[in-house]
């Protein structure tokens, strides 16, 4: 569906002879600035949640740890558990194509 919306959007650049009213129809329905603000803060408290895991994480590592747990921790350092990379990519690509839209 959004490789769809992007040929829909190319076709509305290319040809000069619409509307912008037809521009508006065809690109779909613009989401609210409230809505982008939301899932940039949505952003913002999981990497902000992620962030207090992993200084929790570095206040328990100590000299004498051993290899076994310094695996673990190494793990849960790539993991990013509180990041959800889908979630985080759908908003950016919202906010990315909203501010594309309101330019017409």
């Amino acid at each position: 569906m959004a490789r769809q919306a992007q040929q829909a959007q190319r076709m509305i650049r290319q040809d000069r002879s619409l509307t912008p009213a037809v521009c508006a129809v065809a690109a779909g329905p613009i989401p609210s600035i409230a809505q982008c603000l939301q899932g940039l803060e949505d952003i913002s408290r999981m990497h902000a949640e992620e962030l207090r895991l992993k200084d929790a994480l570095v206040l328990e590592v100590r000299y004498d740890t051993s290899e076994p747990d310094m695996q673990q921790v190494a793990a849960l350092f790539a993991a990013q558990m509180h990041i959800d990379g889908g979630r985080v990519r759908d908003l950016l690509h919202l906010v990315a194509a909203t501010q594309e839209r309101r330019r017409f």
